[in-house]
């Protein structure tokens, strides 16, 4: 029986030679036991060619090397005369794939994604934290059900979490994505049943006044973790970002703006943010940099697990607030300083939509008064001014 090197040695000499087609340069690779093709391929939808990988159903064995090598060159023939077909060759036009292989192809797309290739550890934690969960039940659901993968299957797992939950909408878009790849037809309602969470007047939270963080600092008995709090509180950063960023500019910054790089491990990948009120450097005392001793290594824990530390951590000493309020209370705060809402997103590190969408939630009809009139007519209201409007009423 060959082994794993000897397979491996055959499939790279088979690779040199279906690499030298200069208009359809292919490779087989081995993944899970499991021969695929990457080349560039055809889009589903014709809309042009991206490289791609197609699993070719072949062991790596003997067998399946001799499968692969035959079907791959007949994949450059029909590229080369035209007369290529997702449907001759794609194993789940032919209902031969099992969910589990259908989900690996997903998860495969999902990680050779060019952004995602720039940021693997941040992948690796959004997989498993907002795809992973609910292809689980997607897993779990048709087993229960035995149903092939089709959009009744799809209709039934999202129905399975509550309507205008979080997980309901997430579990929408992420089961929207897969339905896209295995080019099933949605039910046109798919958009208004995968509604999640939206804020409404019952669910306000009420955000601390400047004044009320300070004293909440000034209570936190642990100095590594005042420290992290300072520093979600001047910054507005996600939890685990105080893990992963950059402070040098903070301490050395000659035009004493006092910056901080969130590094790319991060959730959104690497951006700057900067204090909206400066003091709060030199006042919750961020120069003397002082990170919890927990695990930061993301070969072996995720950003969730490293937030979720942050959160527990401010339960255990009675902060009154979980950690996003802070990071709430400075989207709030960038409003009624008159930011641009376009930099206070990249500050933030989300989308612009996605700013508007959370954060003017938060604004009362006085509240965007006193950021028009500030903004237009330079009527420069303090920020402490201000920032008695925080709370929502």
């Amino acid at each position: 029986m060959p082994t794993t090197a000897t397979i491996q040695q055959r499939i790279d000499g088979l690779n040199i030679d279906l690499g030298c087609n200069l208009r359809y340069p292919m490779r087989l690779e081995i993944r899970r036991q499991s021969i695929s093709l990457r080349g560039r391929l055809p889009l589903r939808d014709a809309s042009g060619c991206k490289v791609q990988r197609l699993p070719l159903g072949a062991k790596a064995d003997e067998e399946g090397i001799h499968k692969a090598r035959q079907t791959a060159y007949q994949i450059q023939d029909a590229l080369l005369n035209g007369s290529f077909r997702w449907d001759d060759w794609d194993p789940q036009a032919h209902r031969t794939e099992s969910l589990e292989q259908v989900l690996q192809r997903f998860e495969s797309a999902f990680f050779d994604d060019p952004e995602r290739l720039l940021n693997p550890k941040g992948a690796i934690s959004t997989w498993k934290g907002a795809y992973a969960p609910y292809f689980k039940r997607l897993q779990q659901i048709q087993q229960k059900h035995d149903l092939p993968l089709s959009r009744e299957l799809l209709m039934l797992v999202l129905k399975s979490y509550s309507v205008g939950s979080r997980s309901r909408g997430q579990c929408g878009t992420v089961l929207k994505a897969l339905a896209h790849q295995e080019r099933i037809t949605l039910p046109e309602n798919w958009d208004k049943n995968s509604k999640g969470y939206k804020a409404t007047k019952k669910g306000k939270r009420t955000l601390p006044t400047d004044q009320q963080i300070i004293e909440t600092w000034g209570k936190i008995p642990s100095p590594e973790y005042r420290w992290i709090f300072g520093l979600l509180a001047t910054y507005g950063l996600r939890p685990h970002e105080a893990f992963f960023c950059d402070v040098d500019k903070l301490l050395h910054d000659p035009k004493n703006n006092h910056p901080v790089r969130v590094l790319p491990t991060s959730k959104t990948g690497e951006h700057l943010a900067f204090p909206l009120q400066r003091d709060w450097v030199k006042r919750f005392g961020l120069a003397d940099v002082q990170i919890p001793h927990i695990n930061r290594d993301l070969n072996q824990t995720t950003l969730q697990s490293i937030g979720k530390n942050v959160h527990m951590a401010f339960r255990r000493h009675d902060v009154g607030f979980p950690p996003y309020v802070l990071r709430h209370a400075w989207a709030v705060r960038s409003i009624h300083v008159g930011m641009n809402q376009n930099i206070a997103a990249q500050m933030m590190g989300h989308s612009v939509s996605e700013h508007t969408d959370t954060y003017h939630f938060y604004m009362t009809e006085r509240d965007m008064e006193r950021a028009y009139r500030a903004c237009c007519y330079g009527d420069g209201l303090p920020l402490a001014t201000i920032n008695s409007s925080l709370s929502c009423s």
